[in-house]
């Protein structure tokens, strides 16, 4: 079960079932709906490693996602 916690949010962390390894763009957005967050630009950490929205993600897996912000 992949673990998604949506850092600087009040929002419970999401575990979603995975029979195999996923592409987080697939994930990420269905794990967004659920923790009603809305999903912008990002920075998604997957043990403790970044990830880019191509990579996979396992069952195992504890994804950190936090926005991606700007300014001077």
């Amino acid at each position: 079960m992949v673990t998604i916690r949506f850092k600087l949010s009040e929002a419970e962390p999401v575990r979603l079932e995975l029979d195999r390894p996923v592409e987080l763009e697939k994930v990420l957005p269905r794990a967004a709906a659920l923790a009603n967050v809305e999903l912008g630009g990002y920075i998604a950490i997957r043990n403790g490693e970044v990830i880019t929205s191509a990579g996979t993600v396992g069952p195992d897996d504890v994804i950190e996602v936090f926005p991606a912000l700007s300014g001077g």
